[in-house]
């Protein structure tokens, strides 16, 4: 029994216009069963043309499939790219490896930035402050991918394009990262079902939250980062392996990996919970156990050479702040700090609040004493330790200062409600200062080595000081360095909208 037929017949109207008529957006009266226009013409009339759409619509839809079925879900603009594929993933036939690395090919052909300048871009800008990657051994599994195609040697490669270009380039260039970006996240997802976890794993996640975190995707951003600690801790990287530090061999520069990657991670937490929730969302990756020895010198890390002087191998999350330890270290041991000034948005009791919120102080203040102490560059180059220092600070002074903040008494309120207002002054000031000196020396390619925690720590002083009420003109040092920060982070421009919607509410204010 023709079933349509009986359903067509039986109404005096079809449900939408005939193919003619809509093609030449002319009015159809949808008479079956055939339009009073179709009938004059003397042609037939199609009721039926969605049909075919539908039917040249499904021959996409293997490369939709479920992810279950061993397949990969990838946005209409991707679809291109696939279809020299199409015919080996529809039989399920082709080696996974092997797809993921001829996609992500194509995909970074399609950017047409040279595969050589994807690493050195990288390994010059965004491994300055987060160097989790060993560039020797990467570069040289890179080398390999042709004749040994591993899909999460690949998938990081794209990932480190994604991460360190530009995020306020021309349009077509910003259309093929987020096109890079879409590849990257799907494939992550796909690779963690058709195989088992990996480091390079791991690695593509703190990558992809960066850029997310860089671009504003909150909400992405603090799945991604909550995903990367589970696959962290799947493998281990929460426990430190205890490797002879004197004996620079293949398994040492492995173990030191490990150990970097799980310290990004414990850094790039409390940054996503800074930026993206805004201190709503509990950290995902807790605090090393005292003994996890913090990253040794990247010198020594990429090959054997003489300690700096004063630098102590083995270094761990107990040592003394005092004592000279890399710069990366001092980035885990300020996300410490920053860390527990975010966990006190938790403690309701107003005594103990004051209490632990002024020995955290304490420790800030020391630390960017011994920061700016051991590294004089620091106040012409605003680098990741000291911004998350600087941060921290001003984090404390704005729980100290907050209108929610448990009512002490109206003496000991004011009295901490006014140390609050002059050391986060302060600290404005002392950025601002750092700020006017990066100006006056920064370089377009200078600025973009501005690290996410300065973005992040600029923003937060600029959005301060309004608070405060600093003078427009004492800023201007933080709006100039988000301006230049903003051909490498979407984030920095965020920072200047929300900047500019306070300043017009102020100012309308009587």
């Amino acid at each position: 029994m023709n079933l349509s037929g009986t359903l067509l017949t039986s109404r005096p109207f079809a449900a939408n216009v005939c193919a003619l008529c809509r093609s030449q957006k002319r009015k159809c009266d949808k008479a079956m069963p055939s339009c009073s226009r179709c009938q004059k013409l003397g042609i037939p009339c199609d009721y039926d043309f969605y049909l075919t759409e539908l039917a040249n619509s499904a021959s996409s839809l293997p490369m939709r499939l479920s992810l279950a079925l061993g397949q990969i879900w990838l946005p209409p603009v991707t679809l291109e790219a696939l279809q020299p594929y199409q015919d080996n993933v529809q039989g399920r036939r082709i080696h996974v490896d092997q797809f993921a690395v001829q996609l992500i090919m194509t995909s970074l052909a399609k950017s047409r930035v040279p595969l050589q300048d994807v690493l050195s871009v990288y390994f010059f800008s965004l491994q300055s402050w987060l160097p989790v990657i060993h560039e020797k051994s990467f570069r040289s599994r890179v080398t390999q991918l042709r004749y040994a195609p591993r899909a999460d040697t690949a998938l990081l490669l794209l990932c480190m394009y994604v991460a360190a270009q530009g995020q306020g380039n021309s349009p077509e260039n910003e259309n093929a990262q987020h096109e890079a970006y879409y590849i990257c996240k799907y494939l992550f997802s796909f690779l963690q079902i058709v195989q088992p976890p990996s480091l390079e794993m791991v690695q593509c996640g703190l990558l992809i939250t960066v850029f997310e975190v860089g671009s504003v995707l909150s909400a992405a951003a603090s799945v991604s980062i909550a995903t990367c600690a589970r696959l962290g801790y799947a493998l281990g990287l929460h426990v430190d392996q205890q490797k002879d530090f004197g004996n620079i061999s293949p398994a040492w520069v492995e173990a030191e990996e490990r150990r970097r990657v799980w310290l990004g991670l414990f850094i790039l937490d409390r940054l996503v919970m800074q930026a993206a929730t805004n201190c709503r969302a509990p950290h995902v990756v807790g605090v090393p156990d005292p003994t996890f020895r913090l990253p040794g010198p990247d010198a020594i890390w990429d090959g054997p050479c003489e300690l700096m002087r004063g630098e102590i191998p083995g270094a761990t999350l107990a040592t003394a702040v005092e004592m000279r330890v890399s710069y990366f270290a001092r980035e885990v041991q300020a996300s410490e700090l920053l860390g527990q000034a975010q966990e006190l948005i938790n403690i309701h009791d107003s005594l103990e609040l004051l209490e632990k919120l002024e020995n955290l102080e304490t420790k800030v203040l020391y630390m960017t004493k011994i920061l700016f102490d051991q590294t004089p560059g620091s106040w012409v180059v605003f680098c990741g330790a000291n911004s998350i220092c600087l941060l921290t600070m001003i984090l404390l002074q704005q729980g100290r200062m907050a209108e929610e903040a448990p009512i002490l008494g109206s003496v000991d309120q004011r009295r901490s409600v006014d140390k609050g207002l002059l050391a986060v002054s302060s600290t404005i000031n002392m950025i601002c200062e750092i700020c006017a000196k990066f100006n006056e020396v920064a370089t377009s390619t200078e600025a973009k080595l501005v690290p996410l925690p300065a973005v992040i720590c600029t923003g937060m002083a600029a959005l301060a000081a309004l608070q405060v009420n600093q003078p427009q003109e004492n800023t201007s040092a933080l709006k100039r360095t988000l301006e230049l920060s903003c051909e490498k982070w979407k984030l920095a421009r965020h920072y200047l909208k929300k900047l500019e919607v306070f300043e017009g509410k102020w100012q309308a204010a009587p």
